[in-house]
């Protein structure tokens, strides 16, 4: 399951997944976010043992997930799963308003970004950056590509419970390949710092940590 992470500032995340939720109805309609809360709701309520109340509005699931913190933890779990799996059924995979969506993440974290830099660099960047507004994942460097490629490691994630969701309901990434919240953020992140688009390959979940590469295209 999900691992507690000291000092995560969940309520930042769950908030920051919840207007991503609103934004993406100017691109899909009501639908979205209908698809969005029900399904984020159906995955709280699993957590919690209980059946899924009636929410309709954005403001009333915000307030559903950040009122069980105590009972849940993991209440962005819930919302980036909702997300997500409103996107997959609308599109049949996770891809463009889930990269929209770590984008925008990102630019809170970093800004437009000024220089231009190594993906090594980038990749340090991001755990910095992350650190510095309490949305830390830790992770670990494990080799540097000869293609400038990195290699991470990541042994306590906040999100598995999201992502196991997704590997039972074999939810992949719009290219193929295991979908990868923390990765999906780090490119997201790495792009805006190197000005070179990036992207990743999970190489390993849950076993017991996830490990994945992350490459400049």
């Amino acid at each position: 399951m999900s691992e507690l992470i000291e000092n995560y500032d969940y309520k930042l995340v769950t908030e920051h997944l919840i207007q991503e939720i609103s934004r993406s109805e100017n691109i899909y309609g009501p639908v979205f976010t209908r698809l969005a809360i029900e399904n984020a709701v159906k995955f709280e309520a699993e957590k919690l043992g209980e059946d899924p109340p009636s929410i309709e509005t954005l403001d009333e699931l915000k307030a559903y997930l950040l009122s069980n913190v105590d009972r849940y933890p993991f209440c962005y779990c819930s919302a980036v799963y909702g997300l997500v799996k409103a996107e997959s059924i609308l599109q049949g995979a996770p891809g463009s308003d889930t990269r929209r969506t770590a984008a925008s993440f990102t630019e809170k974290l970093a800004g437009s970004g000024e220089s231009r830099v190594d993906l090594l660099s980038a990749v340090k960047s991001f755990g910095e950056m992350t650190a510095k507004m309490n949305v830390l994942i830790p992770f670990n460097i494990e080799e540097v590509g000869d293609d400038g490629s990195v290699t991470v490691s990541i042994n306590k994630c906040p999100f598995k419970d999201a992502c196991l969701k997704f590997e039972e309901e074999h939810i992949t990434k719009m290219i193929g390949g295991k979908p990868c919240i923390m990765l999906r953020v780090m490119i997201s992140a790495t792009t805006l710092i190197t000005g070179s688009e990036c992207e990743y390959e999970l190489e390993e979940f849950n076993n017991p940590g996830c490990k994945g590469k992350v490459y400049m295209l």
